[in-house]
């Protein structure tokens, strides 16, 4: 059988280990001797056997974790040799050694327990399997030991470290320092020690707060892009990471996108300005309230701070507003003077101010015009002339001017001229045979043309609405133009211009005269008002 030796013994050396006899010793002379590693093969002399009474000696301590067995072959003459096994056996002596002298991890706050945060390792030289190697872990200190002195817990078989304690938190206890011991013989033997630096890691625990619960502001009405007012958080996690920025929202108050809201540069400030015009008259007071949140959710749950925005609108005097931006009158160049053109409306929108509206010409490039300066009032100031080279297609420009304590607002009256007059004849011939109409022969007054349309043909539609029930339609009436003179009167004024397929079209009021009733007779003593649409075609 395999003779087994304990590992560091003391001797005395050389110490006698087993003996082998042959069976033939009692009858001869045996020689004894050992070959193999540890006797004749290195390492050379470890073992020995006495050549006379065959004891096995070993001359030295032998150490298992050196080598563990050894194989040598005994022999005793002719005789085959006898394989001889010996086994160190094991004793405790390595204690465990760590594969690092210290550790660095970290750990987030917020982190449940059980968390595993890092994993120590150590190892022992001792034999393998049995309880001189098998290692226990435990932690031997903590510092610091708040907010308790188990914050952590170690698995005592694999090396483990968890999170065991409630109350991690990196702006009170940034960094904590264990000292983890393994040690052999179920945990009672031989030790060794390291240690463990655990870096808490700040976690998204702590929500921004506002510094005022109620923030002041104003701004003049009609301002865009200006500061209203600038809000203060503060935040107790790590500065500048995304659990300290701040972001901010408008959540009520403004459902008119009125205001725009953004992150300062420090990341700890809202700033709001006004993102369209405020009106002071229309709401003189705007109540805001505002969330701050940051750039990563909360990881535990927290309440979101609110701030309240009071913003005041200050009143600027604006100027007066025209009903109409522009207006179009008609008028007869031969109006006297003081004739009434039109009357100009204005209103100041500063309703609170009560300031009165006062009217004044601007820009008459021919002092034609001129207007009450309380009432509004366009009156015919001097005699007016189609001809002056201010007409410009048979209109005639005014700038009207509306103003309170000197803030004005500007218009335009464009003036139409009455068309000059000249003689033509005109004969109508019915479309409709149901109206009976018969062909009329019309005299309109004297008067010249536009020099830049005289090289054109003249073509005309009378457009008759119907005032009764008998006719229900519109109907067209075609009339030819020439210059004979004839007799009646037939007067045409310009309401308005348009532009149809490169055509200009005219559309023209008319009046008749024959016998001295002012009317276009249809056959029926029915009267009917009367538009010309005059298309503008160049000549052949």
């Amino acid at each position: 059988p395999p003779i087994n030796i304990p590992e560091n013994s003391n001797g005395p050396f050389p110490l006698k280990m087993v003996t082998i006899r042959s069976s033939e010793d009692k009858i001869k002379k045996i020689i004894y001797r050992i070959t193999g590693p540890g006797a004749n093969e290195d390492p050379v002399g470890l073992f020995t056997m006495d050549k006379d009474t065959g004891d096995l000696f070993v001359h030295r301590r032998l150490d298992r974790e050196e080598q563990g067995h050894y194989t040598l072959l005994a022999h005793a003459d002719v005789e085959d040799p006898m394989e001889i096994i010996i086994n160190v056996i094991d004793m405790n002596d390595n204690k465990p050694i760590f594969e690092q002298t210290s550790y660095v991890a970290e750990v987030a706050e917020s982190s449940p327990k059980g968390t595993t945060v890092i994993q120590v390792k150590a190892t022992d030289a001792d034999e393998p399997g049995n309880d001189n190697s098998i290692l226990k872990y435990m932690i031997l200190s903590q510092e610091p030991k708040l907010p308790s002195d188990s914050m952590f817990a170690i698995n005592s078989f694999n090396g483990a470290i968890m999170v065991e304690g409630v109350g991690l938190d990196r702006e009170k206890y940034p960094e904590y320092t264990l000292e983890i011991q393994a040690a052999d013989t179920k945990g009672e033997g031989l030790t060794g020690k390291t240690k463990v630096t655990l870096n808490v890691t700040d976690s998204n625990d702590n929500p921004p707060v506002f510094t005022a619960s109620t923030y002041q502001g104003s701004v003049d009405e009609n301002a865009v892009g200006v500061q209203v007012v600038k809000m203060s958080v503060t935040d107790e996690d790590e500065p500048n990471t995304p659990a300290w920025n701040a972001n901010f929202k408008i959540i009520r108050g403004d459902p008119d996108k009125l205001f725009s809201i953004e992150t300062g540069s420090n990341k700890q400030e809202g700033i709001i300005k006004t993102a369209k015009r405020l009106d002071f008259e229309t709401n003189r007071t705007h109540t805001l309230e505002v969330i701050v949140e940051n750039d990563v959710p909360f990881t535990i749950p927290l309440t979101n701070s609110t701030a309240t925005v009071v913003v005041t609108v200050n009143d600027v005097n604006e100027p007066p507003i025209f009903k109409e931006k522009e207006m179009t009158v008609q008028k007869r160049e031969d109006l006297s003077v003081d004739s009434v053109i039109m009357n100009s409306e204005a209103e100041d929108p500063d309703f609170a101010r009560e300031n009165p509206v006062k009217y004044k010409i601007i820009d008459d490039p021919e002092n034609w015009l001129k207007v009450d300066e309380d009432s509004g009032l366009v009156k015919v100031k001097s005699l007016m002339d189609r001809e002056s080279p201010n007409v410009t297609d048979n209109k005639y420009t005014v700038l009207l001017g509306a103003y309170d304590n000197g803030r004005w607002k500007e218009r335009e009256i464009v003036a139409g001229q009455t068309l000059g007059l000249r003689s033509f004849q005109a004969s109508v011939v019915a479309t409709s045979p149901a109206w009976g109409l018969l062909p009329q022969v019309l005299q309109l007054p004297q008067a010249p043309l536009p020099p830049s349309l005289s090289s054109f043909s003249w073509s005309f539609f009378l457009m008759f609405p119907s005032l009764g029930t008998a006719i229900s339609t519109t109907t067209a009436f075609l009339c030819s133009l020439s210059t004979t003179t004839m007799s009646g009167l037939f007067a045409i004024t310009i309401l308005a211009v348009w532009i149809w397929k490169s055509h200009r079209i005219f559309a023209l009021s008319f009046s008749t005269t024959f016998g001295g009733v002012s009317h276009f007779d249809l056959g029926d003593s029915s009267l009917y008002s009367a538009h010309i649409f005059l298309y503008i075609i160049p000549a052949t």
